[in-house]
């Protein structure tokens, strides 16, 4: 495993600048993020972009292995005109990973509509089912692999299905679609807010592990922070352990907006101090805690 960022830290810059920044934070590895990916897909010349972008990484000793997939779609949408147009994007973001030389693309399964009988959840499993069926062959045909990402059951006006929030759910979405061309995206802070142990989440995704959303959070709410921030309920040494448990060499790779909103220098601050901290945790240098301070 080596340490990853997600380029949305620097969600302002371009995703060039944001690259060289994360470069020279000493960084070995990111994930493209959704609003990067966008830019480089929809703008002028993106052939000639997107090679120029793959080049800079190779130049900068990055390793770029997942991306994530247009956030805003909904490829299991009931509205079937969204639900087709959404499919025609993530297709084109396949494309686009393809070019990348990235090798796995994390995909929310989709689902956002207010579910209030068993007939409706079951009607929707179907959808999705055929949905991510079709983008998982083109995946397949593109030499990527699709990571679905766990979610969080209840958000905003949606009350979704339980299991978008266990990645035992998602498994078995997995199973039951039986492509080569899928696998799971462990998002530890929406493990968190679902109630589920972080390391029993991870080693219920097994061997199906291609990609990690890293994040912190006091169970409130999805703050995206870095491991060990205030009112963590985490101990990250137990998920490291299960990472190695289930043999994931993959990158460990931060997804922090939560970080965000600061003066440059001062992010910057924060992830030399996420980056050795992560250094120290997969490395396994942490010893025995020192005993709670009594006064």
């Amino acid at each position: 495993m080596v340490p990853s960022l997600w380029t949305s830290i620097y969600v302002e810059l371009s995703p060039e600048d944001a690259l060289k920044r994360i470069a020279q934070i000493g960084f070995p590895a990111v994930e493209l993020s959704t609003e990067h990916l966008c830019v480089l897909r929809d703008a002028p010349g993106a052939e000639t972009r997107l090679g120029a972008f793959r080049s800079l990484a190779e130049d900068l000793g990055l390793q770029m292995d997942q991306a994530h997939i247009t956030i805003s779609v909904d490829v299991a949408s009931m509205d079937e005109p969204r639900r087709r147009a959404d499919q025609e994007i993530v297709l084109q973001d396949i494309g686009v990973l393809s070019k990348l030389g990235i090798h796995s693309g994390v995909l929310h399964p989709g689902g956002g509509a207010t579910l209030d009988d068993w007939a409706t959840v079951e009607a929707h499993n179907t959808v999705r089912v055929e949905a991510i069926s079709r983008l998982a062959d083109a995946a397949r045909d593109a030499g990527i692999r699709l990571a679905l990402e766990n979610g969080v059951h209840t958000f905003g006006p949606h009350r979704l299905p339980a299991w978008v929030g266990s990645t035992a759910g998602v498994r078995e979405l997995i199973e039951q679609i039986g492509s080569p061309a899928l696998g799971i995206c462990v998002d530890t802070g929406h493990a968190i807010l679902e109630h589920w142990d972080v390391p029993e989440a991870l080693r219920h995704a097994g061997d199906l592990l291609i990609a990690t959303h890293i994040a912190d959070n006091d169970g409130s709410g999805d703050q995206h922070r870095i491991p060990y921030s205030y009112g963590s309920k985490v101990d990250w040494t137990k998920v490291v352990a299960a990472l190695k448990q289930i043999g994931y060499t993959g990158p460990f790779n931060l997804e922090i907006p939560g970080e965000r909103g600061r003066p440059y220098e001062i992010i910057d601050a924060t992830l030399r101090k996420a980056l050795e901290m992560c250094t120290i945790l997969l490395a396994d240098q942490i010893g025995p805690q020192p005993e709670a301070f009594t006064g």
